[in-house]
């Protein structure tokens, strides 16, 4: 995973890509605060998130990040140490399947059963979406030419005001992920499925707070077209 330790050196004016030590790339990459500098909550985590979001990387370094700090909330059990690892990356080094995979290639075994259950296209489904991909295009173009903007008051309020530029971060609380799959097995929906509803309930909230009575609005999700999981870290 050369990736993993490269950076940019300027010779004659040209960029080009050069590869780090070990030493150097781990006093680059990995963050860890002395222990007056440490995160002590969640809106600290927040807080972080939101001030190091769109702070560009230096080339002089690997493309991503990772913070780590030995975590102690203010309000948990002091004798209870948990871990806190934030990892930051920039797209062009890899999309979050590949980020997965890439935090199993560092552990000792390099296999799926850590996620959610999920299993390979098969031929035939994988022939079926590469068939109608390009009736897609169709439909995209209809929906350009035809398709009615939003009016909720989320884009009114980006069309009447200029954007500030200001990031907002909130987290929510700890959730047990044993506790999640759990549910999803017991109502019979996948973990999308629950992570989908509370996102609908929130926004519904949201709208009726602000006096919206818009039923339905555009939201954009990004998705995996991988066929296959990655077989080896390579």
């Amino acid at each position: 995973m050369p990736k993993l330790t490269y950076k940019v050196k300027e010779i004659g004016g040209d960029y080009y890509y050069e590869q780090m030590s070990v030493e150097e790339t781990m006093a680059k990459a990995f963050i860890r605060p002395s222990k007056d500098k440490q995160l002590k909550s969640i809106k600290d985590v927040d807080l972080y998130v939101r001030d190091n979001m769109g702070v560009k990387f230096p080339v002089d370094g690997p493309l991503w990040r990772v913070y780590s700090q030995e975590y102690n909330p203010n309000d948990s059990d002091p004798n209870n140490t948990l871990g806190l690892t934030i990892f930051k990356g920039h797209h062009s080094f890899c999309d979050g399947v590949s980020i997965m995979c890439m935090t199993l290639a560092l552990s000792e075994e390099y296999g799926r059963d850590y996620f959610v259950k999920s299993k390979d296209a098969k031929w035939y489904e994988a022939l079926f979406v590469k068939l109608i991909s390009p009736l897609s295009i169709f439909k995209i173009m209809k929906d350009t030419v035809f398709g009615k903007a939003d009016t909720n008051f989320i884009v009114k309020s980006k069309y009447q005001n200029d954007l500030s530029g200001n990031l907002n971060v909130c987290s929510s609380e700890v959730i047990d992920f044993r506790l999640m799959k759990a549910l999803s097995k017991t109502i019979g929906v996948t973990i999308n499925d629950i992570v989908t509803s509370a996102l609908s309930c929130s926004m519904n909230t949201i709208f009726k707070e602000k006096g919206d009575k818009n039923k339905e609005f555009k939201l954009v999700i990004p998705a995996n077209i991988r066929f296959k999981f990655y077989p080896s870290p390579d």
